[in-house]
């Protein structure tokens, strides 16, 4: 690798930094951040002005324009994050009061209706107060005039807005960070009576986007009567995926093809090819056409870009496409590496929360391993046969962003689909031919005969495409669930592949053992990872509103006590992540009121436990009598309503903590922890606190 030539892969990993730092809780004052920026970009200037001992001195220029790189991003990320303004959401109480909203995004659900929308101000019976920062809005699905909410739309809210919530059980989908990524801190509540429309932003660009994706999506409703078809036709050729059910995201995420449903490469290549023939066949590649043909072809890619919303790979698709046609209008020959770096850099310094978008991450990662491998993988195997070239060229690219997306995938998803290969022969061609047809049928739906032919064409292409994708995920031993990796082990596993990408690229065998030396730390890893899960004993009381759900932890088998059938889906939820992150291998239930030793060190009778030196006592119903001796028990679990004086419990238990789990009304359980205050009685609320885990020796 030329690294003269790629200057900008180099300008992009202070930036990286900077912003990754900026992400950091640190207490500190945009003064102190703008100093040392300034100081370094002085000393950058007064270095570029001296032509004396310039050489000589070249690594401190060096270190002084990454320094100020890592100052630039770090400054980006502290203006961009609403946290650090005055005006942020969450130095105000959660009183009920009225808020002033613009409209990002809304989003129609089976329960409700979610708006995503940027706070203006907030207005109270004392004053008007500017505010920062996005909130999370449900309204009732029923609601006929929410249903008409549009992007750019300003409400009036009278609601009470709360910090949205971390997850309640151990391991599962961190639903508040993910938000917390797109700049949503809070969220609110507010029935048909508590709003009312003010009016709209006008923003003419977006306006018109708008109502051209809704026309557009009126028109795929029209010639795409199925569900699951029009799902994939709106995601494939407008962007919009907020239609798809879940059977069909599952059937094509099982299968590795999730990818070729968000908007990416695929598609604005697709854009920039199409545009160019046409171009080319008029003759638009020599001067003086060539300026006009590149702002055709970019008014073309970033055109299509915002019609589809403007997603992490599409933005990424059309800066890195935007780069190549500028470089063919100045005849500049184009480092493909320099572009995808440079178009990184502008995306970063334009939002650089982007950087802790998962699509985004992956998006470049898979083009990356594309350029890389791709070609490598192609030559190591000559195949004659036309069509079989064909298909050994399509496994070479899924091969090669399979390398760089793995084991980022395996850290946020935990599952690796053995047939993405194979799902690659599938929906590369026929998202190319659905994206084709589907434009034509966007433009040429009004003509008589000809739009009920493209119509009927994309119905069956999309039926095709479907109906492989979930023939392939019924094939035996598709999915490999379950695999949790560390931040540690993703870092290794990197390295390995950083090292082997440098072996290969400079035909020296000293970075493979390197690499190969970074996989044994993994393996290594993934041995202590296991030894631990053999010899863990644990006890984690789930959070499941309505019901009770305990786990008892063995090695790799846990005993589950529960209300629920044994695959109920309200237990499934939120026990399955935290037994697989556990390595558990075996779950065997507990039949409430047999007498049974399921382990040497647990038995259960009725709603008593103990396990190994810890005894819980769950507590549903009143006992018949008062006892003579009160029950002795570690945790004492209230589920439900008990049917008897809670201050009373004393005469029937002696507790170390009382335990209220996700089965009790929240009203309740205040006056109940009121009482545990007079009393000195400890207490745990996991409606409040989330699941309880106690770790035994």
């Amino acid at each position: 690798m030329n690294w003269p030539a790629i200057p900008v892969v180099r300008l992009l990993l202070p930036l990286c930094i900077g912003i990754l730092l900026g992400f950091l809780p640190f207490t500190y004052s945009l003064l102190t951040i703008i100093i040392p920026i300034g100081g370094l970009s002085l000393g950058v200037l007064t270095f570029a002005r001296s032509r004396q001992h310039a050489f000589r001195k070249r690594r401190w220029f060096g270190v002084m324009i990454f320094l100020l790189i890592i100052g630039l991003g770090f400054l980006l990320t502290h203006l961009r994050l609403p946290a650090n303004h005055p005006g942020f959401l969450g130095n105000y109480s959660p009183q009920t009061t009225y808020w002033d909203l613009t409209i990002r995004e809304t989003k129609v659900k089976e329960k409700s209706i979610q708006v995503t929308a940027i706070t203006e101000r907030m207005l109270d019976s004392v004053q008007i107060r500017n505010t920062v920062g996005g909130l999370l809005l449900y309204l009732q699905p029923t609601d006929s005039l929410a249903q008409k909410l549009a992007p750019g739309d300003r409400i009036l809210v009278r609601a009470s807005v709360h910090p949205i919530e971390g997850p309640k059980n151990p391991q599962v989908f961190h639903f508040a960070r993910y938000m917390a990524g797109k700049g949503v801190y809070h969220r609110a509540y507010a029935g048909p009576d508590d709003w009312i429309k003010t009016g709209h932003l006008h923003a003419p660009l977006s306006d018109l986007f708008h109502r051209i994706r809704s026309n557009c999506l009126a028109i795929l409703a029209d010639y795409l009567p199925g569900k699951q078809e029009l799902a994939i036709g709106a995601a494939l050729i407008t962007g919009q995926r907020h239609v798809m059910d879940e059977e069909v995201r599952q059937a094509y995420t099982a299968t590795g093809a999730v990818h070729v449903l968000a908007v990416s490469g695929l598609h604005i290549g697709m854009i920039y090819l199409g545009i160019s023939w046409l171009l080319g066949l008029l003759g638009w590649k020599e001067h003086p056409k060539r300026w006009l043909r590149s702002i055709i072809l970019l008014l073309s890619v970033w055109g299509f870009a915002l019609f589809t919303g403007g997603s992490a790979s599409v933005l990424r698709a059309a800066t890195m496409f935007s780069f190549i046609i500028l470089g063919e209008a100045l005849h500049r020959k184009q480092n493909i590496y320099n572009s995808i770096a440079a178009s990184a850099f502008v995306l970063l310094c334009l939002e650089p929360l982007l950087l802790r978008d998962v699509g985004f991450q992956l998006s470049y990662l898979a083009v990356i391993g594309i350029v890389f491998f791709q070609g490598r993988i192609y030559r190591a195997l000559y195949v004659r046969h036309r069509l079989g070239n064909y298909l050994w060229k399509l496994t070479a690219v899924s091969i090669a962003a399979q390398l760089t997306t793995l084991p980022i995938s395996l850290y946020y998803f935990h599952q690796f689909p053995f047939y993405f290969w194979l799902s690659g022969w599938i929906v590369v061609p026929g998202a190319m031919l659905i994206l084709a047809v589907g434009l034509l049928l966007l433009v040429l739906a009004k003509v008589p005969f000809i739009g009920g032919i493209l119509g009927w064409l994309l119905f069956h292409l999309i039926e095709w495409m479907n109906n492989s994708i979930f023939q392939i995920g019924r094939l035996p031993g598709g999915l490999l669930e379950g695999i949790w990796l560390g931040t540690e082990a993703v870092l290794l596993l990197y390295t390995t592949l950083i090292c082997l990408m440098a072996g290969l690229a400079k035909k020296n065998l000293h970075w493979i053992k390197i690499g190969l030396c970074a996989l044994l730390f993994v393996a290594a890893l993934n041995d202590l990872d296991l030894q631990k899960s053999v010899r863990q004993k644990t006890i984690c009381i789930y959070h499941v509103p309505g019901h009770t759900v305990i786990d008892f932890f063995e090695g790799r088998t846990t005993y589950c006590f529960s209300d629920l059938p044994e695959i109920a889906p309200t237990m499934m939820y939120p026990t399955t992540n935290f037994r697989e992150y556990s390595r558990i291998k075996q779950v065997r239930h507990i039949n409430t009121g047999d007498m049974l030793m399921q382990a040497p060190h647990l038995l259960a009778y009725g709603n008593s436990i103990r396990f190994l030196n810890k005894s819980i006592a769950i507590l549903n119903n009143a006992p018949l009598t008062v006892p003579t001796q009160p029950t002795r028990t570690d945790y004492l679990i209230i589920s439900g309503k008990p049917g008897l004086s809670f201050a009373q419990l004393d005469r029937y238990y002696h507790f170390k903590t009382i335990v209220f789990d996700a089965s009790n009304r929240r009203s309740l359980v205040t006056k109940w922890k009121k009482v545990c205050k007079e009393k000195g009685w400890d207490y745990y609320d996991i409606n409040e606190e989330g699941a309880m885990i106690l770790q035994l020796e």
